[in-house]
């Protein structure tokens, strides 16, 4: 399936969120890299990562469905610092290199970016909601 495709089919599943597009695009780098970790580390830092993974990926999941978002939205950005924690430690005991890392760091950088503004646009709505 050629790549154009693959993000239709993505955004079409995905309800046209950008952040969910992009967190599964990392989920699935992430499944083709864990190959690569040394035996030892598959077990715990792969596992980390996948974890953190998961509860992001839930939080996100969660915070979409929601009318007061402002929480799980916070709930989502304390996953994404797990995850930048775990993507740390995998570089620090060179499960990927240099260059590995900064592309994850890149990646992370922007899916915050994309929570962060999320988490904004909810504190304003809230501000201007009556009570």
């Amino acid at each position: 399936m050629d790549t154009v495709g693959r993000d239709r089919l993505f955004k079409a599943k995905q309800h046209n969120l950008p952040i969910r597009v992009h967190l599964q695009k990392m989920y699935s780098k992430y499944l083709r890299e864990v190959v690569q970790y040394p035996k030892i580390y598959k077990p715990t830092i792969g596992q980390d990562m996948r974890e953190c993974f998961a509860a992001l990926r839930t939080k996100i999941n969660h915070a979409a469905k929601l009318q007061h978002k402002l929480t799980a939205l916070r709930e989502a950005d304390t996953a994404l610092e797990c995850l930048r924690d775990a993507v740390w430690a995998a570089f620090d005991v060179r499960c990927i290199s240099e260059g590995q890392y900064g592309l994850w760091v890149g990646e992370l950088n922007a899916l915050g970016m994309m929570l962060g503004g999320w988490i904004r646009d909810a504190r304003n709505a809230e501000q201007k909601a009556p009570r």
